[in-house]
């Protein structure tokens, strides 16, 4: 059974639910018909936020971790983690086409109809708005736990050669902003965060170029010659 978002997740959950819930044509995850979609492969660990419909046989639905498009007897998965680039159609063109282009890091491309829309305006904008925000939130989990990894690697490593370091690594300090990040992450993944008290609300604080800085500046005083070791002194 699919696991339905109850406020606190929608909250936290970078805001989709609410980027969505005002086109006429999205359903919210209460009132989604779970009977529609008990065919798709959904993980237990996937959240609803809920789908969009393009038609009767033609409809996205969005998790926590993908997009599931269902047209007739055909469906194709998304997943967010999957995804390089998101491109609208040109201006010119947006009216014809309705279509988000989703470029995936494996080189293949997904063309994805939007094709209604809400008291005149076209729902493609707001709907690549939510595919955007989802995108982005997880290449920051993404960046935020590769940075816990290069900090205890590089921990690991001063241990077995200080050397390696223009000045001495403050190991103790390092160690408690590993076991920071560590609970920011554990927390963003259980979507523990909510509302007014997120502390780690993943769209304001965890941007991927946020913790590429972090890394920078956690690890500027390591030498940029690994393994170098100084000259013996002359006896």
């Amino acid at each position: 059974m699919l696991n339905p978002m109850n406020t606190e997740s929608r909250a936290h959950y970078q805001g989709g639910y609410y980027i969505l819930r005002s086109l006429y044509s999205f359903v919210p995850d209460t009132a989604v018909n779970y009977e529609l979609i008990k065919q798709l492969k959904i993980g237990l660990e996937e959240r609803l936020v809920g789908m969009y419909l393009n038609g009767a046989d033609n409809f996205i639905v969005f998790t926590s971790k993908a997009l599931y498009w269902v047209r007739k007897d055909r469906e194709s998965v998304c997943f967010y983690s999957e995804v390089k680039e998101l491109k609208l159609p040109a201006q010119e063109q947006v009216d014809d086409e309705r279509e988000i282009e989703i470029a995936l890091k494996d080189g293949d491309f997904l063309f994805l109809p939007v094709i209604n829309d809400t008291e005149g305006l076209l729902d493609i904008y707001l709907v690549a708005n939510f595919l955007q925000a989802a995108v982005s939130g997880h290449e920051n989990l993404q960046e935020l736990g590769d940075l816990i990894a290069k900090l205890k690697s590089e921990v690991e490593r001063y241990k077995i050669q200080p050397l390696a370091w223009k000045q001495p690594m403050p190991v103790e300090y390092i160690q408690t902003i590993i076991l920071y990040l560590e609970d920011c992450l554990s927390a963003c993944l259980q979507e523990a965060a909510s509302g007014s008290s997120a502390a780690y609300d993943v769209q304001r604080l965890l941007q991927p170029q946020t913790w590429r800085l972090m890394a920078e500046v956690i690890l500027a005083p390591k030498s940029f010659g690994h393994g170098i070791q100084p000259p013996e002194p002359l006896v």
